[in-house]
């Protein structure tokens, strides 16, 4: 209401709370959905080496995923943790683990992982 002299009416007034209401809350539930899911338990590999995965796809699957982890990839990532479980079923818990950590943008969980699996036996 630049340059009127009067205030706008209540019902204008009212208006625009109400609008700006309606948006704030939508606003706060999109905020919300980013929000981490605490109550979800994360199927995560232990720290030893990788355990029935082949050390080849071990290795090749650590050597990708460093990769992509480096580029920020994260779709590459999640395809890179497909590509490894139709190659052997013993991944399952890694791509598991890789998918949530690429989903939290944890490019450093990544690193880890991919060294946890460069130490598989040969």
């Amino acid at each position: 209401h630049v340059g009127e002299t009067e205030p706008p009416s209540p019902e204008v007034l009212n208006s625009a709370f109400s609008s700006f209401e309606t948006l704030l809350d939508q606003a706060l539930h999109a905020a919300q959905s980013l929000a981490p899911l605490v109550d979800k338990p994360v199927s995560a590999p232990s720290a030893e080496p990788a355990r029935g995965v082949p050390s080849d796809v071990a290795k090749e699957a650590a050597g990708r995923l460093r990769e992509a982890a480096e580029m920020g990839d994260v779709s590459g990532l999640a395809a890179i943790a497909e590509e490894m479980i139709s190659r052997c079923q013993d991944f399952a818990p890694y791509r598991n683990r890789i998918v949530q950590l690429a989903d939290d943008f944890d490019f450093d969980g990544i690193l880890t992982l991919a060294n946890d699996l460069e130490k598989a036996p040969d």
